[in-house]
């Protein structure tokens, strides 16, 4: 299972940058 740990991970990393761009606009 530590493919999904990662795309967690990735998932959790992408989520934040995408917080960060909207909260930018």
């Amino acid at each position: 299972m530590h493919v999904i740990r990662c795309l967690l991970q990735f998932a959790k990393l992408f989520n934040a940058v995408n917080f960060m761009l909207i909260g930018d606009k």
